[in-house]
């Protein structure tokens, strides 16, 4: 691949340079309030990402200075992957901060929260433009075949994990019999992304496409439900509190597990309604990828105007 994009390359180093700060900028934040203010799990993830943040953007300075295109395309498989964890934290975190204990955990919480989508925004400016720098067409059959593959892994592991619970957990049957299936289900799409961009068939391709849109339609109604029905869930909670709920949340009052019910729901709602819309880009680089096969077929003559 050559560099397609001077502009885009140079503004790809101004966005690493805003990248650099604003990781340090979480990493600071992340361990003042480890030393002075109260420590939790959100805390050293804050501070985690901020490390990844800065390596990254330290990654994509030496590729835009550099400027072989391999070493872009790195970057821009790392900056997809830790924009979505980065966004998926960000949107837990703002979602149940308020089930903190202290109201300076709150504050901490919500601080950090916000770091974290304003990185995640930045990081979606750097992959666009190592996208353009790469050229749009180059980057999407191996942004398929990468993304995919890892998905397909994913699914292998969930179907493991599933295997496991049926075998090691009396009374999951049930549930973990959906995990296997979601594990399946994951598993045989990402696979047909993996042969349909590197085999370059359009059939597979749209086939592909319309299994991701059905996913996409799947979370989206999944993430509704986990808003619209989260008053039904807490009420069924406050019906049953002294039969079963007191004791699964032991420890707590009702009034502190039906908080924490209630931001968990909003936070699960948020990242699935969140990630149907990135299952998006899939469908979009499939369909590009198609369109560009479809082309070279039609330019080839009639004799190989066929869905390969």
């Amino acid at each position: 691949m050559a560099i397609h994009s001077i502009p885009a390359a140079v503004f790809l180093k101004v966005l690493n340079i805003i990248i650099l700060l604003l990781g340090g900028a979480m990493i600071g934040a992340g361990s003042y309030w480890a030393q002075y203010g109260t420590v939790t799990v959100a805390t050293w993830v804050i501070i985690a990402i901020g490390i990844f943040v800065c390596v990254l953007a330290l990654l994509g300075l030496f590729s835009s200075l550099w400027g072989k295109a391999d070493v872009v395309f790195l970057y821009y498989a790392v900056v997809v992957f830790l924009s979505i964890a980065v966004l998926f934290v960000g949107i837990w975190v703002l979602s149940s901060y308020e089930s903190a204990e202290s109201t300076t955990a709150q504050r901490n919480l919500r601080i950090g929260g916000i770091f974290a989508i304003i990185t995640f925004v930045v990081l979606v400016l750097c992959g666009i433009s190592a996208a353009f720098v790469l050229g749009i067409r180059n980057v999407t059959k191996k942004s398929l075949i990468l993304f995919n593959t890892l998905f397909t892994v994913l699914g292998v592991g969930i179907i493991v994990l599933g295997t496991i619970s049926i075998v090691h957990a009396s009374g999951f049957e049930v549930a973990s019999g959906v995990v296997i299936g979601i594990g399946v289900f994951m598993a045989f799409v990402s696979l047909l992304g993996v042969l349909g961009a590197a085999k370059e068939s359009a059939g597979v391709l749209i086939i592909y496409s319309i299994l991701t849109l059905v996913t996409f339609v799947a979370l989206l109604v999944a993430g509704s439900l986990a808003f619209i029905k989260r008053e039904s869930v807490l009420t069924y909670i406050a019906n049953n509190w002294d039969s079963t709920f007191s004791s699964i949340f032991s420890g707590y009052t009702y009034a502190q597990a039906s908080a924490w019910v209630s931001s968990h729901l909003k936070a699960v709602g948020a990242i699935l309604i969140v990630s149907a819309f990135g299952l998006l880009s899939g469908i979009v680089g499939a369909l590009i990828l198609r369109a560009e096969v479809r082309g070279r077929i039609a330019k080839q003559g009639p004799k190989h105007k066929r869905l390969v």
